[in-house]
């Protein structure tokens, strides 16, 4: 459920060496992939720096010289990359979620100066003045049909004024705040088993994004006070009130709507798939040259027409088991970790306190899985003995 993030460090100081020597530096430590970029920005010639410590950018370091020192001030992770080398398998399980910040954790102990900041890196640890300024929700969804990716193509949300950005079966909503995008996972995976040499189909698939930061982030865990700590059900209960205030996606009003022939008629054609709302709506107005009003009452009517002949239920759709149960892309030569040894040796117990809620797997779920499955088929079911 939680993809990529940041977190604001409040300026943890790093080890010099890092810099002086990043060829012998990545030797030492055994970071294969570390990748250290400097540069001048600002009128006043601030020094900054990009450290990139995993693959495929799975953490990347900014930090700022000051009075000759390197002090970290933000870092960006993907949960998904830190456990499996990939992202197409989602972060389902709250141990999965406390693993990936122990790697975290881990990863960033190499770096920063002194060892012990790295047991207050993660908000809401004993000391931490960290915060998370960016969190990315995602949600898989079977899609056989493509019924799925097709519906959120026509997609909007009240927050977002911008002009939406769609390529094929890719849609992005670009706000201040609040970015959502939607694509076919499957599709955009395609490169990635190409290159490790997976022939197998995977599954089609939908995906669901919502980027939150800033005030958003905050309105979207008020019930968490300060942010210092969430579980898998603030994370689900996030998605899913974004994913409610989605516009010309899920069925609404079916047989009853109040929009125009003509907003029907642009909606029916963005749903077979002969053009998108934009362009549709576009090309009429190039034709007839609406007045404003007219223009904005075509794009509601559209939307209303959108969601009564949608043929995707909210309920039905995003259920429990949606959340919990995602499908995934597997790729066994990017996944470097296996069994659960791991994990009992590196889970962060404190991280499990704050991050792993009052169960380790909702309720609701666990009987779909023993406690041998469980520890079978997964290297992220912590050793609670």
């Amino acid at each position: 459920m939680i993809d990529q993030a940041k977190i604001f460090l409040n300026f943890m100081r790093l080890k010099q060496e890092l810099f002086d020597d990043p060829e012998a530096f990545r030797v030492a430590c055994g970071l294969p992939h570390l990748d250290v970029r400097v540069s001048s920005s600002g009128k006043k010639g601030t020094i900054t720096a990009r450290i990139s410590l995993v693959a495929d950018d799975a953490v990347v370091i900014t930090a700022v010289r000051r009075d000759g020192c390197w002090y970290a001030w933000l870092v960006e992770f993907n949960l998904g990359k830190l456990l499996h080398g990939h992202n197409a398998i989602p972060i389902t399980r709250a141990a999965m979620l406390c693993a990936a910040l122990s790697e975290l954790q881990a990863v960033m102990q190499l770096v920063l100066e002194k060892s012990a900041d790295a047991k207050r890196l993660i908000p809401g640890l004993p000391g931490s003045r960290s915060h998370w300024s960016m969190i990315e929700l995602s949600l898989n969804l079977g899609d056989p049909d493509r019924v799925l990716v097709q519906a959120f193509l026509a997609s909007s949300h009240p927050a977002i004024r911008n002009e939406p950005m769609s390529r094929g079966n890719w849609r992005k909503l670009p706000g201040t705040h609040l970015v959502v995008r939607t694509y076919a996972k499957d599709e955009q995976m395609a490169y990635a088993l190409r290159k490790s040499g997976v022939t197998d189909v995977p599954p089609r698939m939908a995906r669901i994004e919502f980027v939150l930061m800033g005030p958003r982030l905050k309105e979207s865990f008020k019930s968490r006070g300060d942010l210092a700590g969430f579980d898998l059900l603030d994370l689900r209960e996030a998605h899913v009130q974004e994913a409610r205030k989605l516009l010309g996606v899920f069925v609404r009003n079916a047989g009853d709507s109040k929009a125009s022939k003509l907003a029907k008629f642009i909606a029916a054609l963005v749903r077979d798939g002969r053009g998108s709302r934009e362009e549709l709506q576009s090309l009429y107005e190039r034709i007839n040259m609406p007045h404003r009003n007219t223009r904005s009452t075509l794009k509601s009517d559209i939307t209303r027409a959108l969601e009564e002949f949608s043929p995707i239920a909210f309920d039905d759709v995003l259920t429990d088991e949606a959340y919990f149960l995602q499908p995934s892309i597997r790729i066994p030569k990017l996944e470097r970790f296996t069994r659960a040894t791991w994990l009992r040796d590196r889970t962060d117990l404190k991280i499990v306190e704050i991050y792993g809620g009052a169960e380790l797997w909702p309720k609701d779920f666990r009987p779909h899985f023993s406690e041998d499955e469980l520890i079978d088929d997964s290297p992220y079911i912590l050793n609670r003995n």
